[in-house]
């Protein structure tokens, strides 16, 4: 969770930070990791999967869209919601004096219901001004406008993308509670919002998302979540093999063995490599499973037209 200067830094279940960037580097990695894979893939890889996509200025306008919606303003409320350590300025309450209101309206007497509401209107600006802007760093208007720039992007790319910005919104809301009761946010939550919900958006942005599709992008949001937890290899593996399973049962065995060899390779890598110079490595070889999952699928979706 993010926190003012002066305090600590709650643990958190991989030590990510947040980084907003680029449409390929956007991650529940920090930087140091050197990692590319993001929403931004994901989502590219849902549009392959989608076997709608064709390219002329209205498509590709509506990739511009998916793009934004889930490289800049799913992760920039994510992180401005689930890493702000709102307990901090909620402890600071009751220090917060009580004053008088500053209105004056006719037939509001001292002491009714009305003049204690305006009264306790007063306390909270005042808690707003002096503990909670200085001890959280939010910026409220810009995260009313990214909110209201997400919800029109999403209204322009069509109802199910607004339906998945919704869900977004849930998995935040989640994360805030987990990230308070806890003190640290969760990888699976993040792993959502960064990998499956962007593999969802891609496909849903050009066609309605299929059962097939759908299971494909949990597995990769799993794999992904896998692969920001140092601790957790056999979650960044399983899901991949489980992928092939999937693909092998819709008779798509050649996609299943390039899988499966991109699972070996990041077998390899873990035999020799640990930690950032792991995760440098072992996402060349997701990204090569998520878009030959991806192909696939476009291979065997219906012909346009």
């Amino acid at each position: 969770m993010h926190t003012h200067h002066d305090q600590a830094e709650p643990v958190s279940e991989s030590h990510p930070a947040e980084a907003i960037g680029p449409s390929l580097h956007l991650g529940a990695l920090n930087a140091t990791r050197g990692t590319w894979l993001g929403p931004g893939w994901s989502a590219l890889c849902g549009v392959i999967a989608s076997g709608a996509f064709a390219f002329d200025a209205s498509n590709l306008l509506l990739v511009a869209f998916v793009l934004i919606l889930v490289d800049w303003t799913w992760p920039a409320l994510w992180t401005m919601v689930v890493r702000t350590d709102w307990l901090a300025p909620i402890a600071r309450w009751p220090e917060t004096p009580i004053i008088a209101h500053s209105m004056h309206l006719p037939y509001l007497r001292s002491g009714s219901p009305g003049d204690r509401l305006l009264s306790w209107l007063a306390r909270v600006r005042l808690w707003w001004r002096s503990f909670l802007m200085p001890m959280t760093d939010v910026s409220v208007p810009s995260s009313v406008a990214t909110f209201l720039i997400a919800i029109v992007i999403s209204v322009a790319i069509g109802w199910r993308a607004l339906a998945l910005t919704f869900a977004m919104l849930a998995l935040t809301l989640l994360g805030v509670l987990r990230a308070l009761r806890l003190r640290y946010d969760s990888n699976g939550l993040r792993a959502m919002v960064y990998g499956t919900l962007p593999w969802w958006l891609g496909h849903v942005a050009f066609a309605p998302l299929t059962l097939e599709s759908a299971s494909i992008g949990l597995m990769f949001g799993l794999a992904y979540r896998g692969l920001m937890a140092d601790h957790n290899w056999p979650g960044l593996i399983m899901p991949q093999v489980a992928v092939a399973a999937i693909l092998f049962g819709g008779y798509q065995p050649e996609a299943a063995f390039v899988i499966l060899i991109a699972v070996v390779a990041q077998g390899a890598l873990r035999s020799f490599l640990r930690g950032n110079a792991y995760a440098r490595r072992a996402q060349i070889w997701l990204m090569l499973a998520m878009l030959c999952g991806a192909l696939a699928l476009l291979a065997s979706a219906p012909p346009l037209g």
